[in-house]
C-alpha cells in the first residue's frame, strides 16, 4: 500500500526490509561513533578538569536537599516542606540563564511568596545563574 493512497506498491515487504535496514543501520553507526568517542571524552574530562561539578546531580538526578530529582519542584505541585508555590526553570547554559533573568524578576514581583528554583547544565551556566541570582533562588545542575 502507498502511504498517500490506498494503491498497492509493486515493493512492498521490500520496502519495509529496507527501512528497518536503514534504522539498523543508523544505530550501528551511532553506536560505533560512540563507542570510539567515549574514551577520548572520558581522557579530556579527566584532563581538563571540567564537566566535574554537579556530577552527582546530574547523573543521579540530586537536588541539593537530597531528594531525587521527580520530586523536585515543578510549577503545579507544593513542595512538601511549606505551601507556597515552586516555580522551577532551566537553562542549559549561559544565553539561557541570562534570558531568565526578567523572567524571574516579573514572575517575582507578582508572585513575592513562591518560591523559584533554577536548574542549569554546564559549569558557565551555573557561575552566570550564581552571580545573577544569588541566594534568592535555588540553584541547582540538571542534565
Amino acid at each position: 500500500m502507498n502511504r498517500f493512497n490506498n494503491a498497492p506498491t509493486k515493493f512492498g515487504p521490500m520496502l519495509s526490509v529496507t527501512r528497518l535496514a536503514i534504522g539498523w543501520g543508523r544505530n550501528a553507526i551511532y553506536l560505533s561513533v560512540l563507542g570510539f568517542a567515549l574514551p577520548w571524552l572520558c581522557w579530556r574530562r579527566i584532563k581538563t578538569n571540567r564537566y566535574q561539578a554537579g556530577l552527582k546531580q546530574k547523573l543521579f538526578g540530586l537536588t541539593p536537599s537530597g531528594s531525587s530529582a521527580s520530586a523536585a519542584p515543578d510549577a503545579t505541585r507544593n513542595t512538601a516542606t511549606d505551601n507556597q508555590p515552586t516555580i522551577w526553570l532551566h537553562g542549559v547554559s549561559v544565553g539561557e540563564i541570562q534570558l531568565l533573568k526578567p523572567l524571574v524578576a516579573a514572575w517575582q514581583t507578582r508572585h513575592p511568596s513562591w518560591q523559584f528554583v533554577v536548574s542549569c547544565t554546564t559549569d558557565s551556566g551555573m557561575q552566570v545563574a550564581c552571580s545573577t541570582f544569588g541566594d534568592d533562588v535555588r540553584l541547582f545542575y540538571f542534565p
